[in-house]
Formats: structure tokens, sequence, C-alpha cells
């Protein structure tokens, strides 16, 4: 059933606006030198394409051996959606429109949403955030996006529920621009994460034990402090990292033992530009137990890694102090793996 508004639905209602609009300006015109209304722009401002998009994403990261690293069922996913003017180079102009919904419960595997949003008839960009939510909540505490191009982290280290996806792509519906009557299409989006993540893994916890013995105190947090700089934002229009900042470190919880393996870090890192989708970071490891007692440190550590895909960082991190990164294997294969030789 239509929406009534003043006794007239609501496509009825802009077809009148529009037709009195042309009227207006070509009376307007008639007294001018210049006659020409398809320079007058004002039509392009009415929001009368009315646009369908799919959003598609994949919870898994690319080359993830394990099941989803979040419970799905306990999340929501919260689309935010912008849409710029662009010029002929594909530079942003003028904000028309921004949209944030709540949408379905996150899926292990591929997730897919339909919103509908109006739109004027102009060139414009899409550009799409998704993040989780938790069941019942509407916000992320570990983003601020209420400027998709300067998408800002709000802390380092990594926490299962600090997950999101974006994309950005070109629409053109001036074709549209001078029609009075209302036009429906349809568009299909696939994001992508907009960052990496990387584990740094100890692979000497059995040389730990025979050279300290077996009531060695565990290592229980890892301080990691990064090197040179680390993008703290996002600019999802150009889907490109920004907000380069130095000094950063953050102290994670480390374990439980894993066969011989003890895991000591976790972090995500914005990655990718316009011209490729990797990047290297530098950050020195400071291991402790539980009494804060250092048990060892590593020096500079550079690693490569890959827009949304996991890194594993393997190397002698509790019984090798200054370890460095000479003859490290980052082929990346289906896994990456980075071992570092002692």
């Amino acid at each position: 059933m239509p929406h009534l508004y003043g006794g007239f639905d609501m496509k009825t209602n802009r077809l009148y606006y529009k037709l009195i609009l042309l009227l207006a300006l070509a009376a307007v015109s008639f007294g001018c030198e210049k006659k020409d209304l398809t320079s007058i722009d004002q039509l392009d401002d009415l929001l009368f394409v009315h646009a369908t998009y799919t959003i598609n994403f994949n919870s898994a990261w690319d080359n993830e051996k394990t099941p989803y690293l979040n419970v799905a069922s306990d999340y929501d996913v919260r689309y935010t959606l912008e849409f710029w003017t662009i010029d002929a180079d594909g530079n942003k102009n003028k904000l028309v429109v921004r949209k944030q919904v709540i949408g379905s419960a996150l899926a292990e595997g591929n997730n897919s949403q339909v919103i509908k949003v109006d739109l004027p008839g102009k060139k414009l960009k899409a550009v799409v955030w998704a993040d989780l939510v938790k069941k019942g909540e509407t916000s992320n505490p570990f983003f601020d996006v209420s400027d998709l191009t300067q998408v800002k982290m709000l802390s380092i280290g990594f926490n299962k529920d600090k997950d999101a996806f974006s994309n950005a792509q070109d629409v053109d519906y001036t074709i549209y621009a001078k029609d009075i009557t209302d036009v429906d299409v349809t568009e299909s989006i696939t994001l992508l994460r907009p960052f990496a993540c990387y584990n740094v893994v100890a692979n000497d916890y059995e040389k730990y034990i025979t050279e300290k013995g077996n009531n060695a105190p565990l290592p229980a947090f890892t301080n990691i402090a990064y090197q040179l700089w680390i993008p703290t934002q996002y600019n999802a229009f150009a889907q490109m990292p920004q907000g380069a900042t130095t000094a950063l470190s953050y102290k994670y919880t480390s374990g439980p033992l894993s066969g011989e393996l003890y895991p000591l870090a976790s972090d995500v890192i914005f990655v990718g530009t316009a011209d490729t989708d990797f990047q290297y970071y530098n950050f020195i490891a400071a291991v402790y137990d539980a009494n804060s007692v250092l048990v060892a440190t590593s020096a500079n550590v550079e690693a490569k890694i890959l827009r949304n895909k996991l890194t594993y960082i393997y190397g002698p991190f509790i019984t090798t102090s200054n370890i460095g990164t000479s003859g490290i294997d980052d082929s990346f294969d289906d896994h990456i793996d980075v071992v570092i030789p002692d």
C-alpha cells in the first residue's frame, strides 16, 4: 500500500514537486540570457533513486585453518553506509546520505544483508563499513565510525570483538538526473577486512623448561612495543590506512600452552593502500612472568602482513634475548608462518 501524505502517495508528491521545480526554473531562466536548464542541478538533490544494496562478506580469514575466531551467535552486524558525491577524478566532494542499521546475526562464513537507501541522481562513491555489536547493543567500543573517511581504532591489542569489514565502489546515477519519475536500482558490494592479524608465538617452550626446570614460571603477559609507526585510522572512502602514530605499545595476556607452542601476543593492524594489500611493521616483544619479572626480550622484529590474512610469527621468544628477524621465511604459502631462527 502506498504511503499517503496530504492525500497523495509519496511518489506522486515527488513527481509534482519535480514538475513544479522545473516550471519555476524555466520561469527564472526565461528572464535571463542563459536558458540552458541542463546546467541547473537542483533536481539532482532529490532522493529519487531508490537503491537496494546487497552487502556481502565472509567472516573467515582468507587463510584460516580453524573455525571463525568469534562465536558468531553472540553478535549482530552493524552496517554504516556513506554516499559521497565525487568529481570526474573520483575525489570526494560532499556527503549526501549516511545510514546506519543493525543487521542480522553474524554467521560463520558467508554473510549477506539487504539495505535500501534513497539517493540523488549523481555520480557517487558508496562507502560501507560493517563491524560487530553484541546482542542487544548498538555500539562497538573498538571503532569510531562517525566519519568513514577517518575510522578510528580506539585501542590496540587483539580482542575477539574487534573485527570489521569494508569496501567502497563508484556508482553513477547521472543517467537518471533529469528524470521526473522515481527509479529503482539494485547494487551489490563485497566487503573485506581492512586489516591483517598477527600472532606472536614462542616455539622454544621445551628448551625453556629444560634450561629453567619444570617449576620455571610460565610467561604470563607480553608487552609489544611498536617501532616506527602504526596507522590508527582507516579511510574507508580511499580504502587506505592513515593516522600514522609512533611509540604505541600494549600488554597482552599470554598462553595457554598448546603442545610445544606458547602464544604470546596478537593484534590487528590496518593495512592496504591503493597499490598493494600488504604492509611491514616492526615490534619488540618483552615477555614477563606473573610476578612481572622479565623472562626475555627480543630485538626489533620486522614482519610482513597481508590484508584479511593471519600471520603467525614463531621464534625463541622466551629463551633468547635480542633475537631479530635475520633469515626469516615470509614466502606466504597457504598459511603465513614467519619463523625466526635461534
